[in-house]
């Protein structure tokens, strides 16, 4: 019996002893701050239009091969600040940032850097996906980092349609978040 307890009692205490057998290969610090607001962001495309770029139609036609590329539209993102009246913390002077697209509808293309069209019940194009450019005309690659750009004036983008092969007829609409880093 006391064998019994004792051996309950060293199995109880060595299960709740910490072991601190592994090594720390390097530490990471966290630094931000907690604001009562911040700098916000809103998307308009060349019609005024918020939030929903008017990408229109092109012909199957103009999609004949991989890469070919149709239609196109331009919209804007500005950052601004967010409080009423502009007197928030959001001092944009001499600030850049960086914008990260993430398709919301997917992504196409051999390096999956296309938005893929959103699903329309087999109605949607087939091989079609769109493509995002900035204003210097590079390609911005879904999940990837643009390069950075001023802060200090609305960011200018272009939206077009690119061939995944032979395109087929059908609705085009694709979905983006995006994430604006800026220092």
């Amino acid at each position: 019996m006391k064998k019994s307890l004792i051996a309950l009692f060293l199995t109880t205490v060595i299960s709740f002893t910490p072991i601190f057998a592994q090594a720390i290969d390097g530490t990471i610090n966290f630094e931000g701050s907690v604001e009562d607001s911040t700098c916000s962001a809103s998307v308009t495309d060349g019609n005024g239009n918020n939030k929903t770029v008017q990408m229109g139609s092109v012909q199957t036609s103009s999609l004949q091969n991989a890469n070919d590329t149709a239609g196109g539209a331009t919209f804007t993102i500005s950052v601004t600040d967010s409080a009423s009246g502009g007197a928030g913390n959001c001092d944009l002077t001499g600030k850049t940032g960086s914008v990260r697209f993430t398709s919301m509808s997917g992504t196409a293309g051999d390096n999956q850097q296309y938005i893929k069209l959103k699903a329309d019940g087999g109605k949607e194009a087939k091989n079609v996906a769109i493509r995002l450019l900035d204003s210097n005309n590079a390609e911005l690659l879904m999940g990837k980092d643009s390069p950075e750009y001023s802060l200090e004036k609305p960011l200018s983008f272009q939206a077009q349609y690119v061939a995944l092969g032979q395109a087929q007829a059908g609705s085009a609409d694709g979905k983006v978040g995006f994430i604006i880093s800026y220092k």
